[in-house]
């Protein structure tokens, strides 16, 4: 959604040679996001841990899982 965004506000076209993106056969321009700075990906799996596995939390089996979140369904 973001990349989208991103291609979207530079009106699909390439900042570097002004080169527009194109589905035409034969004249096919893929434009791409480049993260300037990189990626920091051990810092945004930290964040997304610590946000998922945020105790209290329980670790179970597939099936008791799946039949808490359908007892939890029942209940509303």
């Amino acid at each position: 959604r973001e990349r989208a965004a991103a291609i979207k506000e530079a009106n699909n076209t390439c900042n570097k040679c002004n080169r527009k993106g194109s589905v035409a056969k034969g004249r096919e321009v893929s434009i791409r996001v480049h993260h300037i700075n990189g990626i920091n990906w051990e810092r945004i799996i930290n964040v997304l841990r610590e946000e998922l596995l945020n105790g209290p939390y329980d670790v179970m089996c597939k099936e008791c899982h799946d039949e808490l979140h359908a007892a939890e369904k029942e209940k509303t």
